[in-house]
């Protein structure tokens, strides 16, 4: 790494030689690997905290003890780059751990690095398999059958609910996708209401410092959501619950500030290549292979098995005229069949979007397609039959029509002659929060109208849609750039 920063990195592009240059600017790992990168006692030790010299109290846990770091109105001092080294240098003088460090580490010699600005919290580890399992564990643990928030003897109620949605979902996503989605509807009914509005808190937390465009104002919403949180986690859980992870949300405003939303440190990027353990040798090879078959793909005569490879090579999976019709503002995903009668219930609509008379409806050709493309988005129907076991028809709107927000819909419909497309399905409006001041972005939802038309212009962004106790519930995603 100091030789590419150094020296740099030569590559062969389409216009001739180009020097890279590279410098780590930021790292993200989980607790286990920072104790051992930064040559620091690990996340149940004392001093543990890279941003901060808290050094948590042991405390009773069952039969054994554990570190907690519990909250306090008055903030611990901060490590800086100065008093790193003066901790590292004193342990090795001592030959012991001084505030946590037990001498040099590797990464120091890496350019423009400080440990407490360069580190990150990883939010899979940390806010999913840390917070949220430890929360669900003590949830339905049997060692907590007396406690007010034992939920155990209501699991088989949960499954029902989780079942249908829940099936489908990669088991690495389960975690977040059950903080984001599925918590609150799942568990309003169960958890009582303290605990709720509690764990409340870093659902909204986390979906507001998870979207692409975060605002100051979401920063402080986030902020005093986090700090809410910490400071109510021992009162309702006792000292045990106050681990590191818990301790570092109090640290990642500052990270969000610093480095962005959480997505753009997160290891989850890393998991769809963790394979045999060797990261940058199956990062290195993915990459090369695929330059090698760009290389032979030019040396090829054309025909089907180039235009194949070229096909998957292409980013941008439309490839030819051949898989879409150009439709309005979007492409229509072929196959598309003949309509010879449109419902009556749809030509007073159609006409109107039109701007012309029912009667004409007649000289015109119509096509029914099972999904389009738009703004690099894949819009399904519920004619598309890879949408049978999940729902993935359920769109939010641009803006509200006709009393509607919310559309499933049932198929596209392609005018030829006029080159309009339109989706037709049953419009609903988002109501309510499930939980009344928290969690905006899961609302219920009411049906409001059947078979609507409407253009594709206004379909804006898949959403989850999910039944709970007879209620229709929908979540919007916080981004769409984590891509599972």
């Amino acid at each position: 790494m100091i030789d590419l920063y150094h020296i740099g990195l030569t590559v062969e592009t389409s216009t001739g030689q180009q020097k890279i240059y590279v410098i780590v600017s930021t790292m993200t790992m989980n607790l286990q690997a920072r104790a051992g990168v930064f040559n620091m006692t690990q996340h149940n030790g004392l001093y543990s905290c890279i941003f901060c010299e808290e050094p948590g109290l042991v405390v009773k846990v069952g039969k054994g003890h554990t570190r907690c770091f519990p909250y306090r109105e008055e903030k611990p001092k901060c490590r800086s780059s100065i008093s790193i080294e003066q901790n590292v240098l004193s342990a090795i003088e001592a030959k012991k751990p001084v505030y946590g460090f037990f001498g040099r580490s590797i990464i120091k010699h890496l350019p423009f690095i400080d440990f407490h600005e360069s580190c990150t919290v990883d939010y899979m580890h940390g806010f999913l398999l840390g917070i949220t399992k430890k929360l669900l564990s003590l949830w339905i643990a049997g060692s907590s059958y007396q406690k007010p928030y034992f939920i155990g003897h209501n699991l088989k109620d949960i499954d029902k609910i989780l079942t249908a949605d829940f099936s489908q979902i990669p088991r690495k996503i389960e975690f977040r996708s059950f903080l984001l989605f599925y918590a609150l509807p799942c568990l309003k009914d169960f958890l009582p209401g303290n605990y709720l509005e509690h764990f409340a808190c870093l659902i909204e937390a986390t979906f507001l410092l998870l979207q692409e465009k975060i605002t100051p104002r979401d920063i402080k919403r986030a902020e005093l959501l986090l700090d809410t949180f910490y400071k109510c986690s021992k009162p309702l859980y006792g000292d045990a619950i106050c681990g590191l992870n818990v301790h570092n949300i109090s640290h990642i405003i500052k990270l969000v500030e610093d480095w962005g939303p959480l997505w753009t440190f997160s290891c989850f990027s890393l998991k769809s290549i963790h394979g045999k353990g060797n990261v940058s040798g199956e990062v290195y090879w993915a990459v090369h292979s695929e330059k090698i078959i760009e290389n032979e793909v030019k040396q090829l005569t054309d025909g089907k098995v180039k235009q194949l490879l070229q096909n998957i090579l292409r980013h941008n999976r439309i490839s030819s005229n051949d898989n879409y019709e150009i439709g309005d503002q979007c492409y229509v995903m072929k196959p598309l069949v003949k309509v010879l009668n449109i419902e009556e219930s749809l030509k007073e609509q159609i006409s109107d979007l039109l701007n012309t008379t029912v009667d004409h409806l007649q000289t015109l050709s119509f096509f029914k397609a099972a999904k389009i493309r738009r703004n690099n988005f894949v819009f399904y129907s519920q004619s598309c039959g890879k949408v049978k076991q999940r729902n993935s028809y359920t769109v939010l709107l641009h803006k509200e029509y006709k009393a509607c927000d919310i559309v499933q819909i049932q198929y596209f419909l392609q005018i030829k002659e006029k080159r309009k497309t339109f989706a037709v399905g049953n419009g609903f409006m988002r109501v309510a929060k499930v939980l009344h001041g928290r969690g905006p972005s899961i609302q219920k939802i009411d049906l409001r109208r059947q078979n609507l038309v409407i253009q594709t212009s206004l379909l804006e962004e898949h959403v989850v849609y999910m039944e709970v106790n007879k209620q229709q519930i929908v979540g919007r995603f916080p981004n769409f750039v984590e891509k599972d």
